[in-house]
């Protein structure tokens, strides 16, 4: 009669998101709890189907801990989420009798997991604080290319992006690969800036309050 709920897991996983910064012990932990809610929720029925802010923790953690190989964890917990996101709308459909409608998600009976900017932002800033620009700028094309309605651009992912070139410069010994670099975040803020001013009113007080 007394089961953990989704929100308790939440609690937790938001403490070790915070730890992180000290080790990647506590992003691994939280990756293994939130492995662990969803076996629970599968085997008993408990309500401890992971949700956004789920995952959201477990990106955070690993971004937040610089470690040389959070790049790499981070975006492997990204794809389970992508995964999961599609799981969740055959589920959805099969329960409900009708599509998950992913443009106006209030008129859905719940949520499901939706991987968005927030999501590849983290894991770009996990890739970024080594400076690994080209999975970085990968990521960010990925996300520009996709189809998906949930991934609308902001400044942030951009700005994430940035951050790897301009690590990237400051790691480089050769004048040659720095000025490289640079040119490349420069180029990356001609496209955010590009974006923002086609996007209208609101995104050009972004622009503002961003850059």
């Amino acid at each position: 009669s007394c089961q953990p709920t989704v929100g308790i897991y939440n609690t937790l996983l938001s403490g070790l998101s915070q730890g992180a910064h000290r080790s990647i012990v506590s992003a691994t932990e939280a990756e293994d709890t939130l492995e662990s809610m969803k076996r629970l929720a599968r085997r008993k029925g408990w309500h401890t189907k992971p949700n956004t802010e789920s995952f959201m923790h477990v990106l955070t953690a690993f971004a937040r801990t610089q470690h040389h190989t959070a790049g790499v964890r981070a975006e492997k917990v990204l794809r389970k989420m992508i995964l999961y996101h599609h799981e969740q709308i055959e589920l959805y459909r099969e329960e409900n009798g009708k599509e998950y409608d992913l443009v106006n998600v209030d008129n859905n009976v719940r949520r499901v997991v939706a991987p968005d900017a927030r999501a590849y932002t983290a894991v770009i800033q996990a890739y970024s604080s080594w400076g690994t620009w080209d999975q970085a700028l990968r990521l960010l094309t990925e996300f520009l290319e996709s189809t998906d309605p949930h991934l609308i651009p902001d400044a942030y992912i951009f700005a994430a992006t940035i951050n790897a070139f301009a690590r990237k410069a400051a790691k480089a010994t050769a004048p040659g690969a720095r000025r490289k670099a640079a040119k490349a975040s420069e180029d990356i803020l001609k496209l955010l800036i590009d974006h923002l001013l086609s996007q209208g009113t609101q995104d050009k007080s972004l622009l503002t309050s961003s850059i």
